[in-house]
């Protein structure tokens, strides 16, 4: 038998402090300290190892994780939550997983609007941003809509602009090119009125670093529903190089009335995604194949049926996740169908729509990564990832939950 011995560091048992506890768990031994055990574990007074009925791989990938956070684990988080409760172990577990506190900074240091710059380390504001023009009076007191993420370190352009939305207080509008070292504006991209839903602020940037375009989406909806826009706009030159408007614009007419919720591009992959607000389809396009209609259209089936009306849509890590009534949905392309290794001829819709638009619908599986409880909090209405993790907020709810998965799959909420 091999034995492992390891100390949880924490009190959260019966136990004396410093007393070694010996656990024969499925005929492994353990030797964990009393003080960080369950009461029932601790207290027993056999002067022979306690036997337990349990997994020992799972002891040991709970003792793994706590003594090293930062490996990646040889179960899925949620497992090893769940065995570490019959332990004792599931607050430091959940302390071990979580990701360290953000540090804060005041929000007094900037009391003006647009773009500011804080050192997150220091906790001290660096700069602010402003849009002005002295030959318009109306832009004045812009405030910051949406800023693009930069790109990773290690594809990251030193040169790169950062990105962000501008909006005054009557509307007007554009993007701004600032520069990332002397943080000043050095170029202004479709400028608008704002006076229409086609002019109004774009509330997401993507930055298409390899195409040298920002990708721009503004959505609104009211009592008749939703309406918004994409575009592509060339950095060097401002210029719009794509667009498409919904409802109306171009494409099928039987997708009229069922313009877009949301959008989004994956940067990896060079692909954009929308959700449907109506039909809660999913459409995805090649932006090396852009025309009047690129769109090739995904059904979630039953479970996603209800629409996407209030849907929101994140590309992270090659994956889709999009926010549903009924959940979380994630949508994943399979690599071995990317790859045209499949046997198309197998797939009789599959191969005119992969001639046309470079797309293969039937190379798209979906998903659902969390659980019935999760649903019940309420519809997530904003996503971002960071690493392993998906931070979300729902609804109504003041808490920021912070999902993760080492395989990006079977999330779950740590918040």
């Amino acid at each position: 038998m091999e034995t492992s011995a390891a100390g949880a560091g924490r009190p959260g048992g019966g136990g004396k402090s410093g007393t070694a506890k010996q656990l024969n768990v499925g005929g492994k031994l353990f030797a964990l300290e009393a003080s960080s055990l369950s009461l029932s574990l601790s207290l027993d007074p056999s002067p022979t190892p306690t036997f337990v009925d349990r997994d020992p791989a799972l002891l040991s990938g709970i003792l793994s994780a706590i003594r090293a956070p930062s490996s990646p684990p040889a179960f899925s988080a949620r497992v090893l939550l769940d065995e570490a409760l019959f332990y004792g172990l599931h607050a430091q577990l959940l302390a071990a997983l979580s990701p360290p506190p953000l540090l804060g900074f005041s929000a007094s240091l900037a009391s003006s609007p647009g773009l500011h710059v804080y050192d997150l380390l220091e906790g001290w504001h660096v700069a602010s941003v402003e849009w002005s023009d002295p030959t318009d009076l109306r832009v004045l007191k812009a405030k910051v809509i949406a800023i693009a993420a930069r790109p990773p370190a290690d594809a990251a352009d030193t040169n790169s602009p950062i990105l962000a939305t501008f909006e005054c207080p009557h509307r007007e509008n554009c993007i701004l090119a600032i520069d990332p070292v002397t943080l000043k504006p050095i170029q202004e991209i479709g400028r608008q009125s704002g006076s229409a839903a086609k002019s109004s602020s774009p509330d997401r940037l993507v930055h298409l670093q390899e195409l040298g375009l920002v990708f721009a989406s503004s959505v609104s909806s009211g009592a008749f529903g939703y309406s918004g826009y994409m575009r592509l706009w060339d950095i060097r030159s401002g210029n719009v190089v794509w667009e498409t408007s919904e409802p109306g614009g171009s494409g099928r007419s039987s997708r009229f009335g069922d313009p877009f919720s949301d959008a989004d591009v994956d940067v990896k992959q060079l692909m954009l995604y929308k959700v449907c607000s109506k039909s809660g389809d999913i459409g995805v396009a090649d932006l090396r194949r852009l025309d009047n209609d690129p769109w090739v259209y995904m059904s979630s089936g039953p479970k996603g049926s209800g629409g996407g009306h209030g849907s929101v849509l994140h590309c992270y890590k090659s994956q889709v996740f999009v926010s549903r009534k009924d959940g979380l949905e994630v949508w994943s392309r399979l690599e071995e169908q990317r790859d045209d290794t499949c046997n198309l001829s197998e797939q009789p819709g599959a191969k005119e729509t992969l001639d046309r638009k470079g797309i293969n619908e039937n190379s798209f599986r979906s998903s659902y990564v969390d659980t019935e409880e999760d649903s019940k909090r309420g519809m997530i209405e904003m996503m971002e990832g960071g690493g392993d993790r998906l931070f979300v907020t729902r609804e109504d709810t003041p808490v920021v939950e912070v999902w993760e998965s080492s395989r990006l799959a079977g999330a779950i909420s740590l918040a």
